[in-house]
């Protein structure tokens, strides 16, 4: 009679929570947070310096020779695209600066030392510089390159680095082991 006793009483108690969650709570709770939820919006309403989203229009950057060079190569990408401050830089290759042909088969520091110019050069070519570089991409060939990319990336890069990755991709498109491309903000 205890054993059944405690499992009718636990069956009512279960009940009345039941009822209990129906009538009061499940009705009452959805009231609050919508009456909240008006609030919130009256005062956002109340507030005449409340900025609106603005749309941002992509503009196209030309940066030489490297877009008369990706057109010529039939590759299908933009040097630089701006979009309000935000400066978008492709992965770029190096580039041998007197021919504007790809540094083939250079060595390695050579050619992240030329990547690194020529982003110094798009950035500029967008009202940029490398102190204004928010994140930057390192592809390359290799995991061994990587002390010797940040004893050269230091120089470019010497305080306060921006946010970066580097990493390694098994097959590649060219004769050079690295690209490096950004996202950096306008200069004021």
């Amino acid at each position: 009679a205890g054993i059944v006793g405690g499992i009718v009483g636990a069956v009512i108690a279960l009940a009345v929570a039941q009822v209990f969650w129906m009538c009061v709570i499940r009705t009452t709770i959805p009231t609050a947070l919508q009456s909240l939820a008006d609030k919130q919006d009256y005062s956002r309403r109340k507030q005449p310096n409340r900025t609106r989203r603005q749309i941002v229009k992509r503009e196209i950057i030309r940066v030489e020779p490297f877009d008369s060079n990706f057109e010529k190569w039939g590759v299908p990408v933009s040097t630089c695209t701006r979009a309000g401050d935000m400066i978008f830089v492709s992965g770029l290759p190096p580039f041998d600066p007197k021919t504007g042909e790809l540094l083939v088969h250079a060595p390695f520091e050579q050619q992240a030392e030329r990547c690194l110019e020529e982003l110094k050069t798009a950035l500029e070519a967008a009202g940029s510089d490398l102190e204004h570089v928010l994140k930057v991409n390192v592809l390359c060939v290799s995991p061994e390159r990587f002390k010797a990319f940040n004893e050269i990336y230091k120089r470019y890069f010497p305080k306060n680095p921006p946010a970066r990755i580097f990493f390694c991709v098994p097959v590649w498109t060219g004769p050079f082991d690295i690209e490096i491309e950004c996202i950096a903000a306008r200069k004021d």
